[in-house]
């Protein structure tokens, strides 16, 4: 059976469906955020105030308002996968534009033209955003980030700049839940390289989207693998230790990939393939250490064997891996500590007889990388309700982090936003309907702000006006409801988060005010 519905009753539904979910989300924004509870059926409950976690959770009955919920979830979560974070932004500001958008499509302006001046509007901001950001330099900017991340859990934030301090530059976090009560770090010798998992299909943990197992093989080749049957005698060697297999190599695509897949969705074996980082002889080099870092055997190209060759031993080995998109850490790798240190000392020596800075600089990657850690957080708590809500928070700070390491941060709050809703004004290029396009946006920039204080019960209308007098790095500080230098209070945001959280907001409102009609099968 289908359901139909077009015109301005499937605006008003869609809008409708987008407004629950801005509530129950925007409920968790800022210092006054406020813990969610949710329980699938047949579960335990969980509380959360992950805003990701409470918006991939919501289903409404009415199948029109559920579309405009799952259509802004999708630009919600497209901003965690580019940033790991956002989410209740992404939903705040959605939801303002969408709604400010009604009164102009029932009054006939045009959505194509709307919609393009919208998008002028989405660059104007990042440029605001850009202007006004700045670096991260020192490890109270990470502390700082990470405990407003965290709903000011000033706990987390020292726990996050511990973690990220002990990890150094090329080293990974990971977090998992503790047996015991009590939080812990614990640091690993581990492997991280700049190379992720080559299908989705491959990851264990949906929420941070990443693949983790335990007691893992590695397979360490630099052939371009498209065909099942030359890997098979690789294959049935790991199938026969029943142990997670993780293939690094040149390439994996085609008939291999599809079968890898298969048998990962299947679980008939734990199988994660990642491409290798980079091209060339420095490909060659980072699968070389690799095999040193996990004591196995890289299987090259250039050697003249096939895999019909490969041994149990020629596995490498390793106590568990962390797989994202980007990004892969081999925690524990089984290699032998003397040639680990004997590859050191060999790159040691390279480095002295190398006269080119820029070759210099991938050597000592090299060093730095065979001698980095991996950090374990271990969230502990008195139950499984708050290990898993800690661990929410924790997880949302650390991608925070990350994000403003990348690209600086913000006066935080929602302040930023505030301003650039008063400070930016559509260019005399626009046309009329062009202009109202990007007047909505811009009105809409303060829609965080105000949930922020609404979340705390303060009036925002007056103080907002003292936010968007007050010179830049300044704004609201929510616990006194004084305007402050906020990067001297420590209250800043990611701008990378920030920026995503715009430009994902933009995409969906101006792709739903141009949708007339609508079909659902039931």
């Amino acid at each position: 059976m289908k359901k139909y519905e077009n015109g301005k009753l499937l605006q008003e539904k869609l809008l409708t469906g987008v407004e629950k979910l801005a509530d129950l989300v925007g409920s968790t924004i800022g210092p006054g955020g406020m813990t969610v509870i949710m329980q699938q059926s047949g579960k335990r409950p969980r509380l959360t105030k992950d805003g990701v976690s409470v918006a991939n959770f919501v289903d409404l009955e009415d199948p029109f308002e559920n579309l405009g919920a799952q259509i802004v979830k999708q630009a919600a979560n497209r901003t965690v996968h580019e940033v790991g974070d956002g989410t209740s932004t992404s939903i705040v500001l959605a939801y303002r534009m969408l709604k400010e958008s009604q009164k102009f499509l029932s009054s006939g302006v045009s959505p194509t033209q709307m919609s393009r001046g919208m998008n002028v509007a989405c660059q104007d901001i990042i440029n605001f955003i850009n202007d006004n950001s700045r670096p991260v330099t020192c490890l109270e900017d990470i502390e700082n980030i990470a405990t407003i991340s965290s709903n000011n859990d000033i706990i987390i934030g020292k726990l996050i700049t511990r973690a990220v301090d002990l990890a150094g530059k090329n080293g990974a976090i990971v977090i998992e839940a503790s047996n015991s009560s009590e939080t812990e770090l614990d640091l690993t010798e581990g492997f991280v390289m700049e190379a992720g998992y080559s299908s989705p299909q491959f990851i264990t943990d949906d929420i941070r989207k990443v693949a983790k197992h335990d007691n893992c093989l590695v397979f360490i080749t630099d052939w371009k693998l498209e065909f099942v049957e030359p890997l098979l005698p690789v294959l049935e060697l790991a199938a026969r230790e029943k142990k997670p297999l993780i293939i690094v190599a040149d390439d994996i695509e085609g008939q291999l990939l599809a079968a890898l897949i298969m048998n990962s969705i299947r679980n008939s074996m734990k199988i994660v393939a990642v491409k290798a980082p980079y091209y060339g002889e420095e490909r060659r080099n980072i699968l070389s250490d690799l095999a040193i870092a996990t004591g196995g055997k890289f299987f090259t190209r250039d050697s003249g064997e096939d895999f019909s060759q490969f041994t149990l031993k020629d596995f490498g080995r390793c106590k568990g891996v962390e797989i994202g998109k980007n990004q892969t850490a081999i925690i524990g790798g089984k290699g032998s500590a003397k040639e680990v240190e004997e590859r050191t000392n060999a790159l040691n020596s390279l480095i002295k007889e190398t006269n080119d800075l820029e070759e210099c600089s991938k050597i000592q990657e090299r060093i730095t990388r065979l001698g980095s850690g991996v950090v374990t957080i271990r969230i502990g708590g008195s139950s499984e309700v708050e290990v898993i809500e800690k661990k929410d928070r924790v997880e949302d700070a650390l991608e925070a982090v990350r994000a403003a390491q990348s690209s600086g941060t913000i006066a935080g709050g929602g302040s930023e936003l505030l301003k650039a809703s008063r400070r930016l004004t559509a260019p005399s290029s626009l046309n009329d309907e062009q202009k109202i396009g990007y007047q909505i946006v811009i009105k809409s920039l303060s829609a965080p702000f105000e949930k922020i204080c609404e979340n705390s019960d303060i009036q925002w209308q007056t103080l907002s006006e003292k936010v968007i007098k007050s010179k830049d790095g300044f704004g609201l500080d929510i616990k006194t409801q004084k305007v402050v230098d906020l990067y001297l209070s420590g209250i800043v945001d990611p701008a990378a988060v920030t920026k995503a959280a715009v430009k994902n907001s933009i995409s969906v409102v101006s792709t739903l005010i141009t949708t007339n009609n609508a079909i659902i099968e039931v």
